[in-house]
């Protein structure tokens, strides 16, 4: 019989009976034992390891929607239009300025690791001299080529002295006024 209450007072009646019960037996002593401390020790190390171990995701640079390099249309948008669509570039070739570039990344980095790059962007915007685009180039991480560093040093002609030699050398140069 649900009463005069309806469903949702034996909801009701239910739910303080659970609350009650859950209350009473927080306050046994079956809950605190060393067993159950033991076992909330052990998922909160799990949870901590766990999550120490989850990637890091960054996102560096200027990703662009690609919606919005198809808005750039070649012969018709000037540079003024393309900062308006697309922003201002990540940097601009160095000899002529007649290339925009637009440079992101997305990368990983798990725990103390080197940061690894999943994805990458770069879409390049030609100019010809009047400032008007001539075309809109887009690729991404595929395109990449590593460059090898150099490890030479130039040789630099005199005495390399320790710190110790430098301050000891210098005693006696400069006068008090």
């Amino acid at each position: 019989m649900l009463g005069s209450r309806g469903h949702a007072g034996d909801r009701q009646i239910h739910v303080r009976e659970c609350v009650t019960n859950m209350v009473s037996a927080l306050g046994s002593s079956q809950w605190f034992g060393r067993r159950a401390v033991t076992a909330v020790v052990a998922v909160v190390a799990v949870g901590a390891f766990l999550g120490g171990c989850s990637p890091r995701v960054g996102t560096h640079g200027n990703t662009v929607d690609p919606q919005l390099i198809q808005e750039v249309v070649p012969g018709v948008h000037s540079r003024a239009d393309v900062e308006a669509i697309l922003g201002s570039p990540s940097t601009v070739s160095l000899f002529d300025g007649e290339t925009w570039y637009y440079i992101g990344n997305r990368t990983e980095t798990l725990a103390f690791l080197a940061p690894n790059v999943r994805e990458r962007q770069v879409v390049a915007v030609n100019f010809d001299e009047y400032g008007i685009c001539t075309g809109v180039d887009s690729f991404g991480l595929e395109r990449g080529r590593d460059v090898k560093l150099v490890d030479r040093e130039t040789p630099t002609r005199g005495n390399e002295f320790t710190f110790v030699e430098q301050i000891v050398g210098n005693i006696g140069r400069f006068e008090g006024n």
